[in-house]
């Protein structure tokens, strides 16, 4: 979905001819581990075949994607499990579960986490079953480290816990194998997922690991100044380290995102094709731009330019990721944030291109994956109200539309919270286009809910305060007691 307006600019045949050869091979896989069903290896071709099918629809038909990824789980289940002491068949068990769950975490997160704590269980039993293996030792960090991704949110004690067991592993490993570049790397990897955690919660101490990470990061690309890999993840150290210094020293902060935005300028040069080089060039764009926003809004802008064309470059190169398609419609919105005031006619293009990737996205989407629903929902309401002054009606019809989707999505999930925290916010817009009393009472009733949940107060007080305001500002001239009541308990949110 890339910004060309041209929809055949891109099209090419050759996924389609991939798709076709992969499939006969599918078949011949299947008649060959049929016609044998005890030979190991003919089940495990069947088992690449289904991976290989999977990989090329994960984007165009992410459903069918799913039952060759769920084939190929139960395939390589089977094998682990009359083999319980062949490495190879319990290690490539792991990994198809992880391919699993790497293919559900928008849609059905709790069918990704099971597949991941599956994964640990199975790497817990290899580690077991041999102890001094390092291949096994360096799976069971890696499951660590995925249900601590998946579980994070919902339990995120348990993922700290999982996450510091990783990095035990992965010091453990580089302390008896100081060579092991791969090993190194790992353990600069789960210092900056350990940090990050602890960001919120313990501050000094997500600091620290950030420097051991940023020194880790720089001894290795003094071993090996060429490789790409250690070039990145010192760029990512940096970014991290930069982001910790911008309340406490804003001149250092900066520098940090400078060397980093230097060395992903450097590795796009090499690879200007490569999605990874070029997201990773786009974010640090980003990370310099936030700083000089207020100080210096015109350089700032040509850096976010700069980060949107290379989103946009992304999309072109794999036209379906979810990801690089949200991210894109997240960098036009910047744009379009920033050219509100001195370029409105600009600043609509740049919100219409949003929505058009925020469409996009949720059309290609799963009905379940609500992160596109909800991105779409910030895109109606962002072009909304950048209209609401020149154009009122099509302000309205865009306010009209999010909530209506943030109705379906709420009533589909009574429970989830965020989603109860987008109808409101969506019925505030539609209180403000219209001045309609019952939009105003469902919102404020929302927000009350969601204000007694002490986990959510401090979230949900920028938008229930200024609401309860502004409700009894419309209510003054008719019902001066009630409004004056909204008012008295504005003042005590």
């Amino acid at each position: 979905m890339p910004l060309s307006n041209d929809p055949h600019s891109h099209r090419d045949s050759r996924p389609n001819d991939a798709l076709a050869r992969a499939q006969l091979e599918l078949e011949d896989a299947r008649r060959l581990a049929e016609a044998d069903p005890n030979n190991r290896e003919l089940q495990r071709d069947l088992a690449i075949s289904h991976d290989t099918v999977a990989e090329i629809l994960q984007h165009s038909d992410p459903q069918a994607a799913l039952t060759h990824l769920q084939q190929m789980i139960g395939i390589a289940g089977r094998l682990a499990e009359t083999a319980p002491t062949d490495v190879q068949a319990q290690q490539e068990f792991t990994m198809c579960l992880h391919k699993g769950a790497d293919m559900l975490q928008h849609s059905d997160p709790r069918s990704a986490l099971s597949y991941c704590q599956q994964a640990l269980a199975n790497a817990h039993r290899l580690t077991q079953a041999a102890p001094g293996n390092r291949s096994a030792l360096r799976d069971l960090a890696v499951c660590l480290g995925k249900v601590a991704d998946f579980s994070e949110h919902s339990d995120p004690t348990t993922a700290l816990a999982y996450r510091q067991q990783a990095l035990d592993i992965a010091r453990q490993l580089a302390a008896t194998a100081p060579t092991d570049l791969q090993a190194r790397q790992d353990v600069t990897t789960c210092l900056n997922k350990v940090a990050n955690m602890l960001e919120q919660s313990d501050p000094a101490s997500a600091f620290s690991h950030y420097q051991q990470a940023l020194g880790n990061a720089r001894l290795l690309v003094q071993a090996v100044p060429t490789d790409r890999i250690a070039l990145r993840d010192l760029a990512v150290c940096l970014g991290r380290v930069g982001g910790m210094l911008q309340t406490s020293d804003p001149g250092a902060a900066l520098a940090h995102f400078e060397e980093s935005l230097q060395i992903s300028r450097y590795l796009v040069q090499g690879a200007p094709h490569d999605p990874q080089a070029l997201r990773d060039l786009a974010v640090g764009l980003d990370k310099v731009a936030g700083p000089i926003r207020n100080s210096d809004p015109t350089r700032a802008l040509a850096y976010y330019r700069e980060s949107m064309m290379a989103r946009n470059h992304i999309v072109e190169i794999v036209q379906h990721d979810p990801r690089a398609i949200r991210e894109l419609g997240a960098s036009l919105t910047t744009i379009a944030t920033m050219l509100q005031e001195s370029d409105p006619d600009a600043a609509l293009e740049h919100y219409r291109l949003a929505v058009n990737a925020a469409r996009h996205l949720a059309a290609e989407s799963a009905p379940t994956d609500r992160q596109a629903q909800r991105g779409l929902i910030m895109s109606l309401n962002n072009i909304g109200n950048l209209l609401q002054r020149s154009d009122p009606g099509a302000a309205l019809s865009h306010y009209n539309e999010a909530l209506g989707i943030a109705r379906s999505l709420a009533a589909g999930e009574p429970g989830d919270l965020m989603a109860q925290e987008d109808l409101a916010s969506a019925l505030l817009h539609m209180a403000t286009g219209t001045g309609g009393r019952a939009y105003w009472e469902e919102a404020i009733e929302i927000l009350r809910r969601l204000y007694s949940n002490d986990g959510w107060r401090d979230r949900v007080r920028p938008l229930l305060k200024p609401a309860l305001a502004a409700y009894s500002s419309t209510l003054e001239a008719t019902e001066p007691d009630r409004a004056a009541k909204l008012r008295a308990e504005a003042e005590t949110i």
